[in-house]
């Protein structure tokens, strides 16, 4: 009977149990999360953000964005980030309603406002704070809405950049296989490299006695270097000149001068193909500098070059020449 007894409450004390924690469990989803239409990335003109760098406004111009009104290219693929996170805008939880902002990096000091505009039209708005522990996710805000949510993907870093983070930082760009002549300018001095087609015989090799199999090698031509004087450059460093000049990009650029302001370069690169391309490079500023101010045909403003790369686009004429006693095999 006792037995029985404890059996019963048992199976009560399960019951109750189960029912509160279904209960429980119910509470905790009663509230909705607010639907976040997806947002086409085509129909987004102009995203502003306003965060710990300052206000920053990037506007669509025609297949390329442009930074605020002094319209600086911006990096594509940046800016490309930015606009999937604005499209995919996915809420997965909601964290706080008591206004805590501070623990979420969501006070006016921390956060960064984002607003998405479809021409005159805003398509979505809303405030990043920190990236949640999962690092898969951020808090947000919505625009209007005091909760703080959760949300897909860690993007905080996406929108977190200066005007001079987001600029597009390539400074020459162009197909090193177009290009045709090079001419190298180091204070009074210049050498000319040119491309040309050099004959190359093919070497096979034939059965002894067998004449009826002898015929003459066929012929290939091969693209080589040669300097304007007749001598014969070395191809292979031509070549890692032209690859570490085709996409050029500066280091950052110079705000408080002009390209005009920059004159007697110490090396200067002119590149001939289906365009004309020039980069000068000039003296460092001061002895302690790391940097080399430069100026480029394809940028109208001047920016500055590391040390190790300047001076890989400045290199010996003789460095790029074959030795004058080279064999010949």
């Amino acid at each position: 009977m006792k037995l029985k007894k404890e059996v019963v409450i048992l199976a009560v004390v399960i019951v109750g149990l189960s029912i509160y924690l279904l209960t429980r469990q119910t509470d905790r989803t009663l509230y909705r999360l607010p639907q976040q239409p997806s947002v086409p990335v085509q129909s987004i003109t102009r995203i502003d953000i306003n965060g710990p760098e300052g206000m920053i406004s990037l506007n669509r111009a025609d297949d390329s964005w442009t930074i605020g009104e002094q319209k600086y290219p911006a990096d594509r693929a940046k800016v490309s980030r930015m606009l999937d996170a604005i499209s995919a805008l996915s809420l997965t939880a909601m964290m706080s309603e008591s206004k805590d902002y501070i623990r979420y990096d969501l006070t006016d000091k921390n956060k960064i406002s984002v607003k998405a505009w479809a021409g005159t039209t805003p398509e979505r708005e809303f405030e990043i704070g920190k990236v949640a522990p999962s690092f898969r996710h951020t808090f947000v805000k919505l625009a209007g809405d005091a909760k703080v949510y959760q949300a897909r993907n860690n993007f905080r870093t996406t929108f977190e950049q200066g005007v001079e983070d987001l600029r597009d930082k390539v400074v020459l760009s162009f197909a090193a296989s177009d290009i045709q002549e090079i001419r190298l300018t180091k204070g009074t001095e210049t050498m000319t490299l040119a491309r040309h087609e050099a004959p190359l015989a093919e070497t096979g090799e034939k059965e002894e006695g067998d004449t009826a199999k002898e015929t003459s090698p066929p012929l290939k031509a091969i693209m080589v270097w040669q300097a304007n004087d007749g001598r014969a450059a070395a191809s292979a460093k031509v070549d890692e000149l032209l690859a570490a000049v085709s996409q050029l990009a500066c280091e950052k650029y110079i705000t408080d001068h002009v390209t005009a302001d920059y004159k007697d370069p110490i090396y200067t690169l002119e590149l001939k193909g289906q365009k004309a391309h020039r980069l000068s490079i000039f003296a460092k500023q001061s002895e302690t500098d790391n940097s080399y101010p430069a100026v480029s045909s394809d940028s109208p403003y001047p920016f500055f070059l590391t040390e190790w790369k300047a001076k890989q686009l400045m290199p010996a004429f003789e460095d790029l020449l074959e030795p004058p006693n080279k064999d010949q095999k």
